[in-house]
C-alpha cells in the first residue's frame, strides 16, 4: 500500500480521473489511497497477523477538497494529480506532524475495533543510509536528507508504540544488513534493501510468534 496514514483516515476522494495508468496493479494502490478502501476491507482480513510500517510517510500530504492523499510516486503518475499539485501546496512539515498524530490516534482506535493487539506487529522500517554489497558499502549522497526523514519515522514509531498497549514491535534497521544491495532487483533506492535483510526480518517475525 503506498498510503500515508493521513491519507487512509481521511474522507473519500471520488475521482476516478486521478488513477491513469495502464498498470493494473499500479492503479489498484492509486484507487485505494484515493478511496479509502483500507477501512471498508479491513474486516475481511484473514490472515493472523497484521503488519505495520510508516515507511510511505516519506512521502509529502496533499490537501484536497477537505481530504488529503499521498503524493507518492504511484499517484504523481496522473496528468490530473500534478495539476492539483501545482496549483495547491503540500501540508508543511510541522502542520503535517500534528496532523499525523491525530489521524494515527484514529487509525489506533479503529484497528482495535477489529484487531486483537497481539496480531498486530510493528515494523519499524526506515530508509538505508547505505548501498553497496556485504564487503563494501557507500553513503548514498542526500544521506542527510535520509537522516531528516529516518529521525521523523523514529517519532512516529515512538508515538504508536506508546499509545497502543499490547502491540509486537520488530527494528532490524541496524547491524550489518541494513544497506541497499547495488543490484537490487527494484533499484538500488534508500527504500530498498537486500535479499539477506528480508531473510531475517522475515525470522524476525516468526520467531514472535513461535510460542
Amino acid at each position: 500500500c503506498y498510503s500515508s496514514i493521513v491519507s487512509l483516515m481521511s474522507p473519500l476522494i471520488a475521482e476516478e480521473r486521478f488513477c491513469e495508468t495502464e498498470n493494473e496493479e499500479r492503479k489498484n494502490w492509486c484507487k485505494a489511497d484515493f478511496d479509502k478502501s483500507f477501512r471498508q476491507n479491513l474486516h475481511l482480513l484473514k490472515s493472523d497477523i497484521f503488519l505495520i510500517d510508516f515507511l510511505e510517510e516519506r512521502f509529502p500530504i496533499m490537501p484536497y477538497k477537505g481530504s488529503c492523499f499521498t503524493f507518492s510516486p504511484i499517484t504523481c503518475q496522473s496528468a490530473c494529480v500534478e495539476e492539483v499539485c501545482k496549483r495547491d501546496e503540500q501540508v508543511d512539515i510541522e502542520n503535517r506532524k500534528e496532523l499525523w498524530k491525530r489521524s494515527c490516534i484514529a487509525l489506533i482506535n479503529y484497528l482495535g475495533k477489529h484487531i486483537d493487539s497481539q496480531q498486530i506487529v510493528l515494523v519499524k522500517m526506515k530508509l538505508a543510509e547505505q548501498y553497496g554489497d556485504y564487503a563494501e558499502r557507500r553513503y548514498y549522497e542526500n544521506v542527510e536528507e535520509i537522516r531528516k526523514i529516518n529521525k521523523i519515522l523514529d517519532e512516529y514509531y515512538a508515538f504508536f508504540e506508546e499509545r497502543f498497549p499490547g502491540v509486537k514491535v520488530i527494528d532490524c534497521c541496524h547491524g550489518m544488513y541494513f544497506y541497499t544491495d547495488k543490484d537490487f532487483r527494484f533499484g538500488c533506492v534508500p527504500w530498498h534493501l537486500n535479499e539477506n535483510f528480508y531473510v531475517y526480518h522475515a525470522q524476525q517475525i516468526e520467531r514472535l510468534f513461535a510460542d
